[in-house]
């Protein structure tokens, strides 16, 4: 696969009418309703900390989950966001379909996502890649360092335009990879039974993706370095820009160095924490912590592990191979054409995330930053982070209009932030859930690990078994990125959710849990990559759990057990 550089009878239809089920508002959490309509949607809480204003591609997203819709013939029409409050509440409008429409718009989904069956090694190279390239390219060629204030504030009214080409093939791509690996999921439960380990999950762990290239890339750096005694003392106690002067005066200290320029530019365009934290292309010392975790891990800083995972996909294999060469013909031939097929959307499925997430949030945060730190040098806005509490029109006006003064604004939109967080905002408001029609996007990936949870024990948080093994050892807490440093080898990491940007800390991990995500989404998939015990859709992991808790975390079952220390 080519690499990117920066490259029937009538009746009543689906509809989302308001009936006597709404979900009222609470006293604590009053709601006023910016249209009529509003109140007979259902709304789902995005997040639970107050959404910004502004960070990186922000709508983006949205638009994306819109336009793949159209493209695949899906039910949903439009997705409504609101702010209440300070929190971002998002509403799905399902399209006015008879069950004959929605029937015929089914059949036009299966028959297009059937086709990518067959071409999505194709689709990838002929159409989602070079689009992506053309995207980035478009936002390569601005330099917001060297632009004027109109400029700038051009250029951030039309970010959007390669912002959403590429949520648009985001999307595309995430919906059709889903099709396929549900696909494969059903066939190996019909052919090989309903409670085998065979499946996308286990038969397409340990392939190669981005996520896994950067991690090999840094342990290569890792092992380049413990092989030189004075260079791996001076990584293991200065920061970059004390080492950066020392360099020449170690063995391999002048080759290090163009080692990890090179890795930065392949892999440093990481947001660690939105507009706030630094990338690794700013701070190279938070690629630095990430060496040190590994050097200190020792051993084969993690290799055996994933080498492990690697050995025991194929076992996975023969044995379902050798099942079907007792069985018709067709049935093999259609595992292998389907097999194929998952394997590609599996590692399409990470890819994406390192060229359109990660490549998309830099370049757009790289614009709000440049924009923010102006106004702040001007003193008419207080820090670069309270760019998050504007709009883009307003960032705009402020950089050609001198007389316009966003601060006050932005304070004040900081300090109602600050108010509600203090309350806990409902998980949904308005009308009822809509229902949706059957559809071939739909239906969640078979969970193969987990079986389902009659009752919580007492001291037991559940969630779904997202990567086998069972490990006893101590919590970290660490909810962004920036804060990954203080880990320590073995811990078990718990967060909200990871990205791409984790996994170069992953061959460090005792185990991991997050409060979101599913069998096959990052966490899941890069946690099989490497052999680490995970459990993913715990609800309030990082708030049940604290530093340095003491855990028995089961990745087969699901439940991660509060222990008593020996």
């Amino acid at each position: 696969m080519g690499s990117i550089s920066c490259s029937a009878a009538p009746s009543r239809p689906f509809s989302m009418a308001r009936d006597d089920r709404s979900t009222p508002h609470t006293a604590h959490f009053p709601v006023v309703w910016p249209a009529d309509a509003d109140p007979s949607l259902h709304w789902t809480l995005d997040d639970e900390e107050p959404a910004p204003f502004l960070s990186p591609s922000d709508g983006w997203a949205r638009h994306g989950v819109i336009h793949a819709h159209a493209y695949w013939h899906g039910p949903v029409a439009d997705i409504r966001r609101l702010r209440l409050n300070s929190y971002a509440y998002s509403a799905r409008v399902i399209r006015s379909d008879t069950p004959a429409e929605s029937a015929a718009r089914a059949v036009r989904a299966t028959e297009d996502l059937e086709t990518l069956v067959d071409s999505i090694e194709a689709r990838w190279e002929d159409n989602w890649a070079p689009r992506i390239r053309s995207a980035l390219h478009d936002f390569e060629d601005f330099d917001p360092g060297f632009a004027s204030d109109g400029e700038l504030a051009e250029e951030i009214g039309q970010a959007h335009l390669p912002g959403h080409e590429l949520w648009e093939v985001h999307f595309e791509l995430v919906f059709g990879c889903g099709y396929i690996r549900r696909q494969f999921d059903t066939y190996c439960a019909e052919v090989f039974g309903a409670d085998t380990d065979l499946g996308t999950a286990t038969l397409t762990a340990g392939d190669h993706n981005m996520s896994v290239a950067s991690g090999e890339r840094l342990l290569s750096l890792v092992e380049f370095v413990h092989d030189r005694t004075a260079l791996e003392t001076l990584v293991l106690k200065e920061t970059w820009r004390d080492m950066a002067v020392r360099l020449d005066q170690v063995s391999g200290g002048p080759e290090f160095r163009t080692r990890l320029a090179a890795f930065i530019a392949d892999f440093g365009r990481k947001l660690t924490d939105g507009l706030a934290g630094p990338t690794w292309e700013e701070s190279p010392d938070l690629v630095l912590a990430n060496l040190r975790a590994l050097l200190r891990l020792g051993g084969d800083f993690g290799r055996g592990r994933r080498e492990g995972v690697i050995a025991d996909k194929e076992h996975r294999l023969a044995r379902a191979r050798k099942i079907l060469a007792a069985l018709p013909r067709a049935l093999g031939e259609e595992f292998e054409r389907l097999y194929q097929s998952a394997s590609v959307a599996t590692r399409l499925m990470e890819d994406h995330n390192h060229y359109i997430d990660q490549q998309s949030a830099y370049f757009h945060r790289r614009l709000l930053v440049e924009a923010a730190r102006r106004l702040v040098r001007q003193k008419r806005l207080g820090s670069v982070t309270d760019v998050s509490f504007l709009t883009e029109s307003e960032l705009a006006q402020a950089l050609v209009d001198p007389d316009v003064a966003p601060s006050m604004l932005a304070a004040a939109r900081a300090h109602d932030a600050s108010m509600w967080r203090q309350r806990k905002p409902p998980k949904e408001l308005g009308g009822p859930e809509p229902s949706l029609p059957p559809h071939p996007l739909f239906g969640p990936p078979k969970a193969p690990f987990s079986p389902p949870k009659l009752e919580e024990a007492p001291g037991t948080l559940s969630g779904l078994g997202a990567s086998r093994g069972v490990v006893v050892a101590r919590v970290r807490i660490v909810r962004e990125l920036a804060g990954a440093s203080a880990l320590v080898p073995g811990e078990i990491l718990v967060t909200t959710v990871t990205s791409p940007s984790w996994a170069t800390w992953y061959p460090i991990l005792g185990g991991l849990v997050t409060e979101t995500g599913g069998v096959l989404t990052h966490a899941a998939v890069v946690a099989r990559e490497y052999g680490i015990p995970a459990v993913v859709a715990v609800p309030s992991a990082t708030t049940a759990l604290h530093d340095g808790d003491l855990v028995e975390l089961d990745g087969q079952a699901g439940t991660v057990r509060r222990v008593q220390d020996p």
